[in-house]
């Protein structure tokens, strides 16, 4: 941000200044997949994907809705990104999948773990598990149920195209991407 953006940003009330400066872009990630290829990410976000409905309710009667954040939410810890690494570890599980028509027991890789490495480089294992409710919905209703299916990294290429890419599924509902061009490895912070 340029020094005279600063100063004008600074003339502001404290809450507003604060506001203002949170709206900022901190700049592009850098994303690595699994093929070994690297690309940009400008204007990103994490998008936590989720369903809510009333209790007694049906599951199938919900909406996918999204809450997008620029910190980490793990259980009711945020976790900033600032200038951190953000790897993901997989482990090789066994599913059922359509092989030439026929159903078969395959590896497939599933996020397990997350490992958060900071700017003086000490590392830090996070699990993966879903926000508390207080993070998706801080003002619903009591009884109301409550999932949350996953976590993308959402944003867009220097050349405008939008990306969404799966980081960590929470549920057996979602599945991210097997395929090494599409599955995240590491993502570098600003």
């Amino acid at each position: 941000m340029s020094g005279s953006r600063l100063r004008a940003l600074a003339l502001l009330p404290p809450s507003l200044f604060a506001l203002a400066l949170l709206a900022q872009d901190p700049g592009p990630v850098t994303v690595e997949m699994a093929d070994g290829s690297r690309f940009p990410l400008k204007a990103w976000t994490l998008s936590y994907e989720y369903l809510a409905w009333p209790a007694g309710g049906s599951q199938a009667e919900a909406r996918p809705a999204r809450k997008d954040s620029r910190d980490l939410v793990v259980g009711k810890k945020t976790v900033p990104l600032a200038g951190s690494v953000l790897e993901i570890i997989y482990e090789d599980v066994t599913r059922s999948r359509e092989v030439d028509g026929e159903p078969r027991l395959v590896r497939v890789p599933v996020a397990r773990q997350l490992a958060l490495r900071s700017a003086d480089g000490t590392v830090n294992r996070i699990r993966i598990e879903p926000p508390e409710r207080s993070f998706a919905l801080p003002s619903a209703p009591k009884g109301t149920v409550l999932l949350v299916r996953s976590v993308d990294l959402a944003g867009e290429t220097l050349t405008g195209t939008k990306r969404t890419l799966c980081i960590a599924s929470f549920t057996s509902l979602v599945e991210c991407a097997l395929e090494s061009s599409q599955q995240v490895m590491k993502v570098e912070f600003p």
